[in-house]
């Protein structure tokens, strides 16, 4: 079975973590809006590589960033906006989606993370992937410890990651844990 690594932008995050999953020719990750983790993954190949960047009223989540290291890539995966008016001068073969924030059932008055819907994704689109849950602490990911926005319901989201009995690893600061 075909597994993907959903690797959350946490600081708490490190090679040795990425070292530690026993990726295989078939697996792939996917990334999100600043791609903070890409720097570990320069040892895979960048057909695995896939990333999920959200729009923030005026332009994309980490734009520059992915751009920037667009040759990295297989594929880009737009969250709302318009990204044809962007003009954004992609390399030849590298695959575009563009999919929307809904999430069915999502609480009422909050938006779903990058990584919830990354997830959501996954399991809509990819049914024969399995998704891992690399890092998602339910915490900021700049400053653990720290709630991240009141935009999101992290609560709601962890929940719905043990519920399901979605694989997560590393998703406390102290060690890696699986729930499966």
């Amino acid at each position: 079975m075909r597994r993907c690594f959903i690797l959350s932008n946490t600081i708490l995050l490190k090679q040795s973590h990425i070292d530690s999953l026993n990726i295989q020719p078939t697996d792939c990750f996917l990334l999100f809006n600043h791609m903070n983790p890409l720097k570990y993954l320069t040892k895979y190949p960048d057909n695995l590589k896939i990333v999920l960047i959200r729009w923030n009223k005026n332009t994309y989540w980490g734009l520059n960033e992915v751009i920037q290291h667009q040759d990295k890539l297989q594929r880009i995966v737009f969250v709302n906006g318009n990204p044809k008016n962007l003009n954004l001068n992609l390399k030849s073969g590298i695959q575009i989606d563009k999919i929307p924030t809904t999430v069915p059932k999502y609480p009422l008055n909050k938006t779903p993370t990058t990584g919830f819907i990354g997830l959501f994704y996954t399991i809509k689109h990819n049914p024969d992937i399995v998704p891992i849950l690399v890092g998602f602490t339910g915490e900021n990911s700049k400053h653990p410890g720290k709630k991240g926005s009141i935009s999101h319901d992290y609560t709601y989201e962890q929940l719905f990651y043990k519920l399901n009995k979605i694989n997560s690893l590393f998703n406390t600061n102290k060690k890696l844990i699986n729930f499966k």
